[in-house]
């Protein structure tokens, strides 16, 4: 297996990767006939900051307060089984190109001499009008000017909220400039959603409900003054829900745009707001589903109404399937695929890595799995390891099936998911 990174495309390993596309099942372009899509014309993809499936009312949590995006499932598709990054930065990298980790060499938080090409395809390239609008938080290189050099208007915080900076006192980007702002953010990431819904890309990344964990405005929320990180957690969610309905709102008032709309996460819900049941160790950080698997849910023209689709769909896949239902032409980036292909993926895949770049790397964790079976391979300075899981029989992955002799088609599918491994 590769370890090296990947460089430039050229013509010819751009053939390879085809070739080695449609032995994975992934394709260069395996989306569904145009013919029987009915277009989009603008974009909307709103993403939670550190929110598994496990604090969404329509992911089965009967204590989540979600309404809205609950609501947005009902009148759109529920995609079951998402996978996105363990961290932030990783995840951000993957949702804005389509492309894995180890091709846009994001695989951890970013210091500061780590680079970020930003010459790659990206979710900009698909607004026609030459306006798309990137909201809320960046976390990716911290040149003020990157979200405008990649294609984007930016309007939001470069990075986390931490040391001097809070939910309500924070720096703002504006469009390559900073300036102060004591307006709530997850109040201000929807107020400057709602003023860019004229643009055909709006790209709404929030700093919500990712630290520093705190009490919403009060009219945000039902919590009452909640004093554990887990019930602010949760404040914060239904605030972040709360504001998701005013923008849904904003989008419904007006009957002559026709928008997609997608709902997702970067990574799971973080350790410390873990609650009772739950296992910090398989949360967000980590490769076990917890970490990974994020809500997916989506809406718009030609999109089935309360379906729960059961295919396996990975946060690189808003590239292809933004770009087929917008009609834009052009080619798709190799990692990139339609979420309503005919030929919905075989397998998912995600990895972290450090040093960013393109290898060699001292730390590399990468998994994959299909609808079924789970490989996760972690190799560092001190272990190296595999670990393979039957999600149908141990979904809170406990018992590593190589701790143990394999059956014949246990034996079939852990050959199959290493040939899958990039």
């Amino acid at each position: 297996m590769c370890e090296d990174g990947v460089m430039k495309v050229t013509i010819c390993c751009l053939l390879s990767f085809a070739t080695s596309a449609l032995a994975l099942g992934l394709g260069m372009a395996s989306t569904a006939n145009a013919n029987d899509i009915e277009r989009a014309d603008s974009l909307v993809l709103i993403v939670a900051d550190d929110l598994g499936i496990d604090r969404v009312g329509c992911y089965a949590d009967a204590a989540a307060r979600t309404p809205n995006i609950d609501q947005l499932a009902t009148e759109g598709t529920r995609f079951e089984t998402c996978w996105a990054a363990p961290r932030c930065t990783p995840a951000r990298g993957m949702i804005l190109t389509g492309q894995f980790p180890y091709r846009t060499g994001i695989g951890g938080k970013m210091k500061p001499s780590d680079s970020f090409d930003l010459s790659l395809p990206n979710l900009a390239d698909l607004s026609t009008s030459g306006r798309a609008q990137l909201i809320g938080k960046w976390h990716l290189i911290q040149d003020v000017n990157a979200p405008g050099l990649l294609g984007f208007e930016h309007r939001g915080s470069m990075k986390n909220l931490a040391k001097n900076e809070n939910y309500f006192r924070w720096w703002k980007n504006v469009e390559g400039r900073l300036q102060p702002s004591f307006l709530y953010v997850t109040t201000d990431n929807v107020d400057e959603a709602i003023k860019s819904l004229d643009h055909d890309v709006v790209v709404l990344m929030f700093n919500a409900p990712h630290t520093p964990h705190h009490v919403p405005p009060p009219h945000l929320h039902s919590y009452g003054m909640p004093g554990s990180p887990s019930r602010q957690y949760r404040a914060m969610v239904e605030a972040m829900d709360s504001e998701i309905g005013r923008l849904l709102a904003a989008i419904d008032s007006d009957p002559t745009r026709n928008p997609l709309v997608i709902f997702t996460s970067d990574n799971g819900t973080p350790q410390e707001v873990a609650e009772a049941g739950e296992d910090p160790s398989k949360m967000k950080g980590t490769h076990f589903e917890g970490g990974l698997r994020v809500p997916l849910i989506v809406r718009g023209p030609g999109v089935a109404a309360g379906v729960v689709d059961k295919r396996l769909t990975s946060v690189v896949d808003f590239y292809a399937t933004a770009k087929e239902i917008l009609g834009v032409p052009g080619s798709v980036p190799v990692d990139s695929v339609s979420i309503f292909s005919d030929e919905p993926r075989r397998w998912i895949f995600t990895e972290t890595f450090s040093p960013n770049g393109f290898g060699p790397y001292k730390r590399r964790t990468r998994s994959v799995r299909n609808d079924r079976f789970k490989l996760t391979w972690r190799r560092d300075p001190f272990t190296q390891g595999r670990m393979l899981f039957d999600l149908w029989t141990d979904p809170r992955e406990n018992h590593n099936l190589l701790d143990g002799p394999l059956t014949s088609e246990e034996q079939a599918a852990y050959a199959k998911l290493l040939a899958w491994l990039p």
